[in-house]
């Protein structure tokens, strides 16, 4: 592997954790920036088809692949 390739894999988001509730994914997304962790949520324009959002998916939650230990341990407590 190229060393481009190495750091773009090692530096590469992976999916943390599914939500249905919209609410509970942004609340869980703030406790995890809090704590200084880059986090992505996909799904947040699904919010007014809170219902169906499992269907479509869900709330997406990926940390950085570097983080994914430690935002794993936090969820855990």
């Amino acid at each position: 592997m190229e060393r481009g390739t190495t750091e773009h894999a090692e530096s590469s988001m992976v999916l943390l954790a599914i939500f249905v509730s919209r609410f509970e994914a942004v609340a869980v997304a703030a406790m995890l920036r809090g704590y200084g962790l880059h986090v992505s949520l996909d799904g947040e324009a699904h919010a007014s088809v809170q219902y169906v959002s499992l269907a479509l998916g869900g709330h997406r939650m990926r940390v950085m692949r570097d983080d994914y230990e430690v935002a794993s341990e936090i969820l855990r407590q």
